[in-house]
Formats: C-alpha cells, sequence, structure tokens
C-alpha cells in the first residue's frame, strides 16, 4: 500500500505538470521531462524529494511560458521552502510558495516582503518590467541574497542526511508502486467483469428460483401459521379459565399459602 501510494502521489505531480506545461506554454514531452530530470537532480543534492518539487514547478508554471524559466526558479522555490520549512516540506507548501513567487512575478512584490524577503528598488523595478526570463532570473538572485544555498545547507546536517534516505526509499518505493499499479489495474478490471456476469446472469436465475419457488413456500408458511393459530385457538379458553379461577378465588389460595406457612414453622419449632 506504501508503494502504491508513494507512486500515486509521484504520478499526480507529474501529470499536474505535464497538463499544465502544456497548456500554458505548449511544452514538448522532451522540455516536460526535462523538468522531472531536473528535480531528481536536485533531491540529489538537497532535502526536497522530487515529487515535492514537482508540485512547485507545475503550480510557478501556471504563471509562465517558458519551461526555461520554471527551471530557473526550480533551485530558488527549494531554497525559500527549506529556509521556511526544514525538512518538513510538503507538497502543499510548494504550491503555495509557487503561488507566491507566481504573484511577484505579475509585479505583487510585497509578497516577498511578508515572508522577510528583501530587494534593492532596481531589483523591484526587474520584478515588474522585465521580460519573463529577466523576472524569473532575478527572482531567483533575491531568493539566494537572502536565504543562501539552504536547501544543499540542510542536506548536509544529520536531519537532512537521514531526509535524503527517506527520499531514496521514497523512490523505490515508486518504482515499486509503478510496477504494482498495473497488476492492480488488472484486478480490478477482472472484479469488474465478474460483477457484471453476476448482474447479467446470477441475479436472473436467482430471480426465476424465487419465483419458482416463491408460492410453494408461502403456501407452506399459511398452512403452519393456520395450524399454529388453530392449536392457540384450542388452548387459549382452557388458560383463560384457569387464570379466571385463579383471580376468583385468590382468597382461598391465600390462606391455604399461610395455613401451610404456619404448619411449616410449627414442625421447625417441634423439631
Amino acid at each position: 500500500k506504501e508503494c502504491l501510494d508513494a507512486y500515486g502521489v509521484q504520478a499526480e505531480q507529474e501529470k499536474k505538470l505535464e497538463v499544465v506545461m502544456k497548456q500554458r506554454m505548449g511544452a514538448t514531452d522532451k522540455g516536460i521531462q526535462s523538468v522531472k530530470d531536473y528535480a531528481s537532480q536536485l533531491q540529489k543534492v538537497g532535502v526536497v524529494g522530487d515529487e515535492v518539487q514537482l508540485a512547485g514547478a507545475q503550480q510557478v508554471a501556471t504563471f509562465l511560458k517558458s519551461e526555461k524559466s520554471v527551471k530557473t526558479l526550480m533551485p530558488a522555490l527549494n531554497n525559500l521552502a527549506v529556509q521556511q520549512k526544514g525538512v518538513n516540506v510538503t507538497t502543499g507548501d510548494m504550491v503555495n510558495y509557487g503561488n507566491m513567487f507566481g504573484k511577484v512575478l505579475q509585479g505583487q512584490t510585497s509578497a516577498l516582503k511578508r515572508v522577510g524577503i528583501t530587494f534593492d528598488a532596481h531589483e523591484e523595478k526587474l520584478l515588474k518590467t522585465g521580460t519573463e526570463q529577466q523576472r524569473a532570473s532575478t527572482l531567483a538572485k533575491i531568493i539566494t541574497k537572502n536565504v543562501g544555498n539552504m536547501n544543499e545547507a540542510f542536506a548536509k546536517t544529520d536531519a537532512g542526511k537521514i531526509q535524503q534516505a527517506k527520499n531514496k526509499i521514497g523512490d523505490l518505493k515508486e518504482e515499486i508502486g509503478a510496477r504494482l499499479k498495473p497488476a492492480i489495474a488488472n484486478a480490478y478490471q477482472l472484479g469488474s467483469k465478474v460483477m457484471e456476469f453476476i448482474v447479467n446472469n446470477v441475479l436472473p436465475a436467482m430471480d426465476k428460483i424465487s419465483q419458482a419457488v416463491g408460492p410453494t413456500i408461502s403456501s407452506a408458511f399459511n398452512t403452519l401459521s393456520s395450524t399454529v393459530m388453530g392449536v392457540i385457538n384450542a388452548v387459549k379458553p382452557v388458560i383463560e379459565g384457569i387464570f379466571n379461577f385463579i383471580q376468583q378465588h385468590s382468597t382461598i389460595f391465600s390462606v391455604i399459602a399461610s395455613a401451610i406457612g404456619g404448619i411449616a414453622v410449627a414442625v421447625g419449632v417441634v423439631l
């Protein structure tokens, strides 16, 4: 299950990246693959998993028109994310930072100030008036100037080395999951065919059996019910007579009970 889940996350982020890049920038399969490969390279030198990086890459790509700009910003996304979250960066975090980068690229430079990133007037002008590649390069330099190569620096710590190992294990799980997925899909298809066979063949057969046997069972049940009710109706007067007799002579039964109790006490005293 862990392997299938890991593969599912990776496949989801890759598909989002593919759709966004083709939609926004008319990217080719080769161009999309180059972004995936770059994420794998960055994972080897840092602590952010490639699937997490792809979440940020596809989000920032919604604001861009060039795959080159996406790759320019990926290291900066990683550095800011690690500076803010340490080794525990999630896909959700990267989506948020991707959105923030997108706003900055659209001229909303105040978004950087809210996370403590400073820049000068010249840099701000480039962010607002430069070409897409100039804006991307300027933003990447601003992030590096403020937080350094945080992603690579964390990879040298004990926590970072553990995270790198986890990322490698995650890659292995993804590979295993990728190989298991087709078998699971085939099993579900087989199950679907079995269900279809049951609906089309077994259930109609059960209906026919029910229609054939149902009246006989119903008749037998009615006969049994009539017999039981006959016995109940026959015994009912006797039971009611006994109950009425006890009610009418309750005083006598009380006297007899008291007398028996008195005799028992007397005998106990004599003994």
